[in-house]
């Protein structure tokens, strides 16, 4: 009886060393588990880490050539208006480094946007030099109806200076005079010219 007894002590003995062997290989399954999540968790970091990284060095550049391009800045109901230095005229592209400041070329809603406008680019341009500044309007395509260059809806303000707009097909574009405060429409792009040419971006604030 008592080798009996002894007997059923040591196949129970195996029965808890068999459980304490599975109950290990499932605490180091658990464990290499861990690990790998871990090491998952660490590279997604590592990654964030490097994104963030490159995106400051972007917002880095982005702002450097900023203060290479752009001469001054002015808000107006909730907008951000940026006024370019001196540039070659190219509409299309103006619009287009707008873009990169988080903004495009600016659009007239109204006669009072303009006058703040045209009063800010005014007071910014030193000296008598004529200054025409370009604006994100074309009538190109359907002439004689100025639609917006981003939006794409119709502009209805106007203060045309003089007998402007008189380019006809040459001229398509929509530019604000700075020392007369009055638009002009000329060519989307111009290689030469004796005037001084800037443009402004509009950034929602």
């Amino acid at each position: 009886m008592v080798l009996d007894k002894l007997k059923e002590m040591d196949t129970k003995m195996q029965e808890l060393d068999a459980k304490g062997k599975e109950l290990d290989s499932k605490i180091n399954a658990a464990d290499a588990k861990e690990n790998e999540t871990d090491a998952k968790i660490k590279a997604i970091e590592d990654r964030e880490q490097e994104m963030n990284s490159t995106l400051n060095d972007l917002r880095t550049r982005v702002e450097n050539s900023k203060d290479a391009i752009i001469s001054t800045t002015t808000s107006y109901r909730g907008h951000n208006y940026l006024l370019s230095k001196p540039i070659l005229v190219n509409v299309h592209e103006a619009n287009r480094l707008c873009r990169l400041y988080g903004g495009y070329l600016a659009e007239i809603n109204d006669k009072q946007e303009f006058q703040h406008l045209a009063d800010f680019s005014n007071s910014s341009v030193s000296g008598s030099v004529s200054t025409g500044v370009m604006l994100g309007a074309t009538d190109e395509g359907h002439e004689g109806r100025w639609t917006f260059l981003t939006s794409g809806g119709n502009m209805t303000s106007f203060l045309w200076n003089g007998s402007e707009p008189n380019g006809g097909l040459r001229e398509n574009c929509l530019f604000m005079w700075s020392n007369q405060k009055l638009m002009i429409d000329s060519a989307c792009l111009i290689y030469t010219s004796g005037w001084q040419w800037r443009f402004l971006c509009e950034v929602n604030a």
